[in-house]
């Protein structure tokens, strides 16, 4: 199983959950339209594969998961010594308060991680329907089971794992969930606490909208619980 580079580079200046698309923005427009790891567009639109650099916000402040060849762009970035970026018309300093480089083997195994993810976006247009008509909660769980476990799989194939049966999904309690807004359009964001026999690293992305901090993964310890109220990850 192949090893899986992560660089994860946290900044020290508080920034909200609503401005990491434009925290993006900022800094792939500091590097150039020529390096489609840190924007994923190209000539034709947008390009659907699974994003290399992400941004999120951890703790308050954002920061950037850089994978596999994501870890070589964003050196390159930062070999320029960028100190600021220009963030809704002021600049915003890029003072680094913690990097670290890993690596990870993401595979299926005998026994289950658990994971909290936050603002999950699990539903498109076809699943929204399917979730509204159902009526039990067991059965709206199942249907986000096996998004989820697509979700797993499309980020394994982004990365060039393939698994040769499906991941094994469990969600736990009953799963938070609230309205939000995604490109102007209306969304459900999902808290989910969910076990799972494939273990994934922590704070990548699964589902939309990874590359701009939604669907965040955080390890469980067995017997550890995360405040996983609205207000805590809003």
């Amino acid at each position: 199983m192949t090893q899986t580079r992560i660089l994860e580079i946290r900044f020290r200046n508080p920034l909200p959950f609503a401005l990491i698309p434009a925290f993006r923005g900022a800094v792939a427009s500091e590097s150039g339209f020529k390096n489609i790891l840190f924007h994923n567009h190209i000539d034709t639109g947008y390009r659907y594969r699974y994003p290399l650099i992400q941004y999120k916000r951890i703790g308050g402040c954002p920061a950037l998961i850089c994978i596999n060849d994501g870890v070589d762009e964003v050196y390159e970035f930062f070999r320029k010594r960028k100190q600021s970026v220009f963030l809704n018309g002021h600049h915003y300093p890029l003072d680094i308060g913690d990097i670290s480089l890993r690596t990870w083997r993401i595979d299926r195994q005998y026994f289950r991680h658990r994971y909290f993810m936050s603002n999950w976006m699990a539903l498109n247009q076809v699943n929204y329907q399917r979730f509204k008509i159902l009526k039990s909660e067991e059965d709206r769980i199942e249907l986000l089971e096996g998004i989820l476990a697509g979700n797993i799989k499309s980020m394994g194939k982004g990365l060039g794992i393939w698994f040769e049966r499906p991941p094994e999904v469990k969600i736990h309690p009953r799963p938070e969930f609230r309205n939000g807004k995604f490109k102007n359009k209306n969304v459900i964001l999902f808290h989910v606490e969910f076990s799972c026999n494939v273990s994934i690293p922590n704070y990548l992305g699964l589902g939309k909208g990874v590359s701009t901090g939604y669907g965040v993964l955080h390890h469980l310890k067995k017997e550890e619980r995360l405040d996983t109220s609205i207000k805590a990850m809003a």
